[in-house]
């Protein structure tokens, strides 16, 4: 079969579906400059063909597509250029029109599933709701059809969640939710925007998969908008890339990108960059009134550079980086990357010691007298030790007890049983000022750094106020600007507010707050999860500076595997409340040994079109049982392509060590590595897709 990007590069093929040629998007308000978000912006999408498009957040990929949807407001944005869908003109229609055309002709799958659709409206008249305004069928016909695309799109008891409301559905529930509204009415064309952003890489892995096949299914053309090239590599016949409003490069999917693609590159779990730590770049450009061509020549050229295999000592130009047109950034090879803490007799010192520790909440039922009906056990006899110096990654899927851990350690949530020993002091045994004390040397990176900001306060005063709030005396213009050149902001930062940072200075700002105190401990929970990729690179080289200057020791807690790989010595993934593998970071990457690990690492897309479609991989599908009723015996046997008829079921494995300090929590883990035990048909699938 002859793909679409085939045909039409022979000449011969069938006409675009979609055809936007120069479309330009301006932005304006009352006594501010004009903001150009999409600058002359041209591509064509073949019937049934599927097109990405990449870029960093603000490169005006989010406004593209909705420009061509007709969904931008009518004052303040200035639209030029056209947008043919089937040869007429989505920008010239009438409201009207577009109205018929949205939905039956092309239909959109929006970023945030819980803004998207309506709290207060079951999902199934959302549903329905559209089936019905653009076919003439009666309600029970529209409800037939409704429970069938649920069904369609993998979720389970359809008939039941008709019926529910979006709050009661997890994270990729929702996704698939939005995925079937999109497909009620069979689109020609299905525009997906962000579609996987905010959920963890397994669940993502699955909508991902339902996307694919559905597509295909229906015939549908897809343009895919993301800041991953990993998502597209596996999905896409063609992609083009967003740099500052303008694509910059285009090319069908089938070799690795030129450099132009270098800022939104993602590496795989078990891939490590030349230096040995993620590439360090300018800034993106903010889009403005001039023309963004030589800002973008700029950074690519440096870019570049960076991704140069023998290069070691990168120097910035001028205006590149806020603290100075002299900053240098040594990227130091992998084996030097970090630092050796301080040891006893050539043993790590322990800063913290965790052991048993659980965390269980009472759940009551909705009457009078509230009665408890069962008990959620959010964190279920966790052992853990951190070396002074030292970071260990948490990781695991939303709901596994991750933060909950993190928060229980800082005293931040009731500890049920079991201790937590800090610098050979009980935190659990702590009260009044010694506690208040002990929070001085521990400190926390919250992952959302606008609702942990007071948004009425400068920031000179969000730094100063635990200095405050610990009787700390201090010159508030010194330390504001120690604090900001520590994470990489001017001075000029200090006068102003939250809102107005972009997510990855917020997130710095979030970092400085935490060291005004200069802790020992500090608790990074998500510190990357909302934030491009190139902006993730330089939040974790961040803190990888930060330890080797000051020898601050971290928990970093994160759903991805990728992301801890550069600044763990150690790595342990938690499933269910309870620790299942724990290993040193390399060892872990080069031979998991839990099928959990496996298939957070499958989970993971590689942006190579030629590995990530030729790769096997384990997509685990459903979301992991709930804490008040988890399984009997091993907690991821329901989910398990290894699962046995025994022992499995009836027996929790402990977390042992197979050697230098390799731990599992896995019955059949030497059988598995040795390949006795093969992955069985059942809850996960094993394949190449």
């Amino acid at each position: 079969m002859t793909r679409p990007t085939e045909a039409a590069s022979a000449g011969d093929g069938p006409a675009p579906l979609l055809d936007v040629d120069r479309l330009s998007v301006t932005f304006s308000r009352k006594e501010e400059p004009p903001v150009r978000a999409v600058d002359e912006v041209s591509f064509r999408i073949l019937p049934g063909q599927h097109v990405g498009l990449v870029g960093e957040s603000g490169s005006g990929k989010s406004v593209t597509s909705l420009a061509v949807m007709g969904l931008l407001p009518r004052r303040g944005a200035h639209v030029d250029g056209t947008a043919r869908f089937q040869g007429s003109d989505v920008l010239a229609m009438s409201p009207r029109e577009r109205s018929r055309l949205s939905g039956r002709a092309i239909a959109m799958v929006f970023q945030d599933p819980m803004t998207s659709l309506n709290p207060v409206v079951p999902i199934g008249l959302q549903i329905t709701e559209v089936i019905r305004r653009h076919f003439d069928v009666s309600k029970a016909e529209a409800r037939d059809r409704a429970g069938d695309l649920l069904a369609k799109v993998g979720i389970p008891d359809p008939a039941r969640r008709l019926k529910e409301y979006p709050h009661q559905l997890s994270g990729g529930l929702r996704q698939r939710v939005l995925i079937a509204i999109a497909l009620a009415c069979e689109p020609r064309l299905l525009i997906a925007d962000e579609p996987t952003t905010a959920l963890d890489v397994t669940i993502q892995a699955q909508v991902l998969e339902v996307l694919k096949e559905l597509v295909s299914e229906t015939g549908a053309a897809l343009l895919m908008i993301t800041h991953d090239l990993g998502v597209v590599a596996g999905l896409c016949d063609e992609v083009n890339i967003m740099y500052s409003g303008r694509i910059v490069e285009k090319a069908p999917l089938c070799r690795p990108l030129r450099p132009a693609a270098a800022p939104v590159q993602r590496r795989a779990p078990g891939e490590r960059s030349p230096t040995g730590r993620a590439a360090r770049g300018p800034a993106a450009p903010d889009p403005g009134i001039a023309h963004p061509g030589p800002a973008v020549d700029r950074r690519l050229r440096v870019l570049t550079e960076m991704c140069e295999p023998n290069r070691r000592l990168h120097h910035q130009p001028a205006g590149t980086d806020p603290r100075g047109p002299s900053r240098r950034a040594l990227l130091p090879s992998a084996r030097c990357r970090r630092g050796e803490p301080e040891s006893e007799g050539g043993r790590p010192v322990n800063l913290l010691h965790v052991r048993n520790l659980k965390v269980h909440y009472p759940v009551r039922e909705a009457s009078l007298f509230g009665r408890r009906a069962g008990t959620v056990k959010a964190v279920d006899g966790v052992d853990l030790d951190i070396p002074e110096g030292h970071t260990l990654g948490l990781v695991g899927e939303s709901g596994c007890g991750k933060s909950t851990l993190g928060k229980a350690i800082l005293r931040l949530a009731p500890v049920t049983e079991g201790s937590v020993t800090f610098d050979g002091t009980d935190v659990g045994g702590l009260t009044g000022e010694s506690l208040r004390r002990m929070r001085q040397r521990m400190q926390m990176v919250f992952q959302d750094p606008l609702a942990s900001l007071n948004p009425r306060h400068s920031v000179a005063r969000l730094l100063t106020e635990p200095l405050r709030a610990h009787g700390v005396e201090f010159d508030a213009t010194t330390k504001v600007r120690e604090l900001l050149d520590q994470v990489g902001l001017p001075t000029s930062a200090a006068r102003k507010y939250p809102y107005e940072f972009s997510g990855g200075q917020r997130q710095r700002l979030g970092i400085a707050r935490a060291l005004a105190l200069h802790p020992r401990l500090i608790v990074a929970d998500e510190p990357v999860s909302a934030l491009d990729v190139s902006i993730q690179a330089q939040i974790l080289n961040l803190l990888e500076e930060l330890q080797r200057e000051h020898g601050f020791t971290y928990l970093v807690i994160a759903h991805d595997l990728a992301v801890v790989r550069h600044v763990s010595h150690e790595v342990a993934v938690m499933y269910l409340g309870g620790v299942v593998e724990q290993a040193e970071s390399e060892t872990l990457y080069r031979q998991p040994r839990h099928p959990y690990t496996k298939a957070l690492m499958s989970a993971v897309p590689i942006p190579d079109p030629v590995v990530e479609r030729a790769r096997e991989r384990i997509v685990l599908l459903g979301d992991p049982p709930s804490p008040v009723a988890p399984p009997s015996g091993c907690r991821f046997h329901t989910r398990c392509a290894f699962r046995q008829t025994t022992r499995c079921h009836d027996q929790r494995p402990v977390l042992r060590d197979m050697g230098d300090g390799h731990r599992v929590a896995c019955h059949w883990a030497d059988a598995i590595a040795a390949g006795t035990i093969t992955a069985a048909p059942g809850p996960a699938t094993v394949g190449v897709p």
